[in-house]
């Protein structure tokens, strides 16, 4: 229900407290025993509804790549701890502590 498009496997994250019995359903048994509870149908559908168009708006919102740029993952942003390590705006970082090391060595 949820997995429309291409029908991938669902996981999901359970924290009990106590004891309970976690239970799996494929596509079939859920559209069987969903017919007993409108309640629950509606609000499957509506969170099947929302997630398609969460998933929409994202894919409209992203520029299409041109050339062979498709073939290869945007670069993901430098972390900020590193960037403050390496030659962000302070009084000590790494970059000088490292070239004050390698002055005294020599």
């Amino acid at each position: 229900l949820l997995a429309a498009r291409g029908g991938n496997r669902r996981t999901a994250n359970v924290v009990v407290h106590g004891f309970a019995n976690l239970l799996t359903l494929d596509k079939k048994t859920l559209q069987e025993i969903i017919v007993h509870y409108p309640d629950s149908e509606k609000l499957l559908m509506k969170k099947a509804r929302e997630l398609l168009k969460k998933s929409s708006t994202a894919k409209e919102t992203t520029p299409p790549r041109k050339g062979l740029a498709f073939l290869f993952l945007p670069k993901q942003e430098t972390p900020k701890l590193f960037k403050a390590l390496t030659g962000g705006p302070g009084k000590a970082n790494l970059a000088k502590l490292l070239k004050l090391k390698r002055e005294q060595t020599v």
